[in-house]
């Protein structure tokens, strides 16, 4: 009982991401536009090229909702990943660096 006053108060939400749809995901209220595209990203991590190319397409459309700052961050996340992954000369990447803003971009060529 003592240590119930450090216990934080928030609402959890439990994500089952080998039985949920992308869709359900998207659509739970529970869940910000940062988390949503970091939980579908992660749900498709190790999907073939073809479908991470359709995957970023779509987060990529989810993304631009989300403040400039913590776009920026996950995005550094995706970036990496995806030039790790062998897709460093894909459109994805493209359509990645035309969502940053300018003053971001620069780091953004120098990750990998």
């Amino acid at each position: 009982m003592a240590l119930r006053r450090y216990q934080p108060e928030f609402p959890v939400a439990f994500i089952d991401l080998d039985r949920d749809e992308d869709t359900a995901i998207r659509s739970n209220s529970r869940l910000d536009h940062i988390t949503i595209v970091g939980l579908i990203f992660k749900k498709h991590i190790f999907d073939n090229e073809h479908d991470i190319n359709l995957l970023v397409d779509q987060l990529v459309s989810d993304l631009v909702q989300v403040e400039e700052h913590q776009r920026s961050e996950l995005l550094k996340s995706v970036f990496v990943y995806l030039m790790r992954k062998g897709l460093y000369n894909s459109a994805p990447l493209e359509k990645i660096m035309d969502i940053l803003p300018e003053s971001q971009k620069n780091a953004f060529r120098h990750l990998g």
